[in-house]
Parts: structure tokens; sequence; C-alpha cells
């Protein structure tokens, strides 16, 4: 049995209680009972991964209110870096200048027009997920940026509730203040679209564009939340889906089967996408349209997307060139791991780098899930060596690794490395998100879970369930 304690440290208390309940005295048929009732609220809501169970895990992630809110600061910072280096590459590209950062971002030359054609009315980053992993040293760090459709931004609010709702859940957080932010909300990322739109009726419209199926996760969960608040009198916005072939150029206007688009969500792979497709002119026109806006840019989707991005934000001379704040330069320093391409990486740096490889991780500048990814501890030295060759002319990047932390997975049954990935919309901090694997590049699409997140707040005394 569980007893009830005073504590001023309800995170630590939670933390406690969830590992010992869920690892260590649970049994197995209460946990079976569990999974069961979160997959049954899932599966009432229409909630799947592509077709599929949503992968979870049955344990949360319990986060400190205070360290939460030092890094979504630092993180915020990072966010307005990566967007200053969009803009000054833009202005770059339209002037015709040869500059560090043209040259930096060569790679993307094949879609430098659609960036320097954009006209945009928000910053370019609008939608910013920052997947981090826990280093004992400095904290949370952040590994990648995305900067172009994240996932994310529904489903893990749906389990969130769902395992609040069970009552395992229920137990353990009864009388533990837990943190709200908008990824916690299933409305928050529709409201937030809502919000971003200018239009001058109440009637707002907007679009989730894909292309030949590629990135289909959460789409049509979206599309049912707008449609639920709006019966329920919670909102004016329609989300429909539609191939970016399928949008129409009316006039200055963009349509989709005859109704203006105020708002266009690309959920995309960008590097798919060929920039004089004739069946893409309205959508390309929507970058520059006076009634219609991408929530990213091109801008964000291609550079800011890229791996390199965070070998960018901390190259001396692209900081000077971009107007970095000696703030935003600190908050990189402070957590982002660091990063360099490797092909900028002198003989005897890359000859250390595969004498030190257990150090290193190298990725492909413009994967998704977890692709390309690799270990240097999972190397020799020839293979290392071999693929430092491999990763140079395609602009991959060399990053310190971290010692991805693990912890014990619900009744025991082995363990998962776990990270927390970081949401802002707009300029808002909107919240945490968590997945594991048993691997330790952990991705939902390449075999790991999603976790529930918990965010405990550090106020007042209050009861907490302890052993």
């Amino acid at each position: 049995m569980f007893d009830r304690i005073e504590t001023d440290n309800c995170f630590a208390a939670l933390e406690h209680a969830v590992q010992a309940r869920l690892v260590h005295e649970t049994s197995r048929d209460v946990l079976d009972r569990t999974e069961k009732s979160i997959r049954a609220y899932m599966a009432d809501r229409g909630i799947d991964f592509e077709g599929r169970a949503l992968p979870m895990s049955l344990r949360p992630l319990v986060m400190d209110e205070g360290q939460v809110a030092a890094t979504a600061q630092n993180l915020r910072l990072v966010r307005a870096g990566i967007n200053r280096i969009i803009v000054r590459t833009r202005a770059d590209i339209r002037s015709n200048a040869d500059t560090v950062l043209t040259r930096f971002f060569g790679g993307y030359s094949k879609w430098f027009d659609l960036i320097a054609a954009e006209e945009r009315r928000l910053p370019d980053v609008m939608l910013m997920r920052f997947d981090t992993a826990f280093d004992r040293e400095t904290g949370w760090q952040a590994m990648e940026p995305n900067a172009a459709c994240p996932g994310g931004v529904i489903h893990c609010a749906y389990l969130r509730a769902a395992w609040q709702d069970s009552d395992l859940g229920a137990g353990l957080t009864e009388a533990v203040p837990i943190v709200e932010r908008a990824i916690d909300d299933a409305s928050g990322f529709v409201r937030f679209l809502e919000g971003v739109i200018k239009a001058p009726d109440g009637d707002r419209h907007a679009v989730i564009c894909n292309y030949d199926g590629t990135y289909t996760n959460e789409l049509d969960s979206l599309v049912r939340r707008a449609a639920i608040d709006r019966a329920a009198g919670q909102g004016a916005l329609t989300i429909s889906t539609a191939d970016i072939r399928a949008l129409e150029q009316v006039g200055d206007e963009i349509h989709l089967n005859g109704r203006r688009v105020d708002l266009i969500y690309n959920k995309l792979d960008p590097l798919e996408i060929d920039p004089q497709d004739p069946d893409t002119t309205a959508w390309r026109a929507a970058s520059h349209s006076k009634h219609c806006t991408f929530l990213n840019s091109f801008g964000a989707m291609y550079i800011g997307e890229a791996k390199s991005m965070f070998a960018a934000l901390s190259d001396p001379a692209i900081a000077a060139h971009a107007g970095l704040t000696v703030e935003e330069r600190a908050a990189v320093e402070t957590c982002v791991l660091s990063t360099r391409r490797v092909r900028d990486l002198a003989p005897a740096l890359r000859a250390k780098a595969v004498a030190d490889r257990a150090a290193w991780v190298l990725k492909e500048d413009a994967t998704t899930r977890g692709i390309g990814v690799e270990l240097g501890d999972a190397h020799g030295a020839d293979d290392w060596a071999a693929l430092l060759a491999d990763y140079a002319p395609r602009n991959g990047v060399i990053q310190r690794a971290v010692a991805t932390p693990r912890r014990a997975r619900s009744g025991n049954a082995g363990e998962e490395f776990f990270g927390a990935d970081w949401f802002f919309f707009g300029d808002s901090f909107a919240g945490c998100v968590s997945r594991a694997h048993v691997n330790k590049v952990f991705n939902v699409g390449n075999g790991g879970c999603e976790v529930p997140v918990l965010v405990v707040q550090q106020e007042a005394k209050v009861e907490a369930v302890s052993c």
C-alpha cells in the first residue's frame, strides 16, 4: 500500500511514486488493464499512428517545472537565432550575394528561388520542436531542430489525458499540482492555428497540405478536433487536408474546392518538391499571397529543418553575419549540442574524431525518423573514417554524443532510452512531449513509443503519494 506524505518537493515525490508503482509494485494484470483502457480511450477518438495503434509507454516522464522553464527560455532564444539566420539568408539570396550563409546552405540552392520569393507577415518558424536528451552535467541538450512539420501536436495530448483518466494515473496524480500548457490540450494546436489567421470575418479555413501521401500522422485527428470545437461553439476554424496540387489560385486568393484558404500548414517532405512543377503553381503562390500564408516558411522548411542549422548557429562568422544577439549565442552554447559539418573539419580534427569516435554521432543533413544516424561507439576506426568520408560531401554533421539516459519500463520489463521534445507555438513555449525506445535513436516512426509527460509545479506543500 501507499501512504500519504506532506512534502515540499512534489516532483521528487511523484517521480518516486511512479517508479515504485509502475516498475516494481503493480501486477502485470493491472498494467495490462490500464493499457487496455488507454487503448480503448484512444480508439474511441480515432487516434492511431499511420493506420496502426499508437505505440505508447505506460510510464510517464515526470519533469520539474523550474528546470523546464529554464530550458524553455534558452530554447526560445535558440529559435530566435534560427529565425535571424533564415531572414538573413533570404535577404542574401534576393540580392544574389555570395555570403557565408548562401555558401553554407548551398546544398539547398535548388529551392533558393522559393525561399527568396516568399513574403512573410509572420516569423519564419511559427511551429518549432526541439528534440532533446538529458545530460547529467549540462541538463537538457537539443539534438535536432524541427522547423518543417514536427509531429506530436495533438496525439500526445490525447495520450496524456487517457493516462490521467485511468485508475492508475488518477491515483498517482491525485493532489499533485500538474502544469498544463497548450501541447497538453487536444485543442491547443487548433486554437493556435486559428489565432494565426488574420481573416476579415469569422469563417477561417486552414489546409494541411500533403504531397503524395507522405507524413499522414495526426492529420485526421486535427480535422476532427477543429470540427468538435466548432460544433461546441469554441472556435470558427475549419481544417481541410489536401495534396498541394489540389490548390487553385483565384486572383490573389488561394482556394480549395471553391473555398478561400487562409493558412497552409505543410505536412510534407520539402525535398520531394520540384520547384518548377506547374502543378504546384497555386501552392507556391500562397507563400506570397496577401490573403494566405504558410505557417512555417520555405526558409524554415528547408534550412531551418536541416541538421546543419545547429552547426550554423555555433559558427562565429555566421552568427555575426546574421546578427545573433549575445543572449542568443549564450543560449546556443548552453543547450545545443556541439555540432559541426563534417566537411568543415580540418584533417587533424577528423583524425581526432576517429580516435574519439565514441564521443560523437554522425547525422545526415535532411533525413527524419532516425534515418542516417550513426553512433560512434558502434563502429571500429576504419568504418568510422569511411563514414566521415561518405557524409562530408552530403553536408552531414558530426555532433557530440550524449549518454542518453535509460529507465526501467513499466512492469520492470527491460529498459528504454528516453528524451523530451520542446514545442513552441509562435514565441510561446507550448510544453513538452516525450518519446522512448529500446534503442538510443528514439523515434516513433522507427519503432519507438510516445510517453505521457507530467510537469510538476513547485509551489506549496501538498500531499503526495509515496511508498
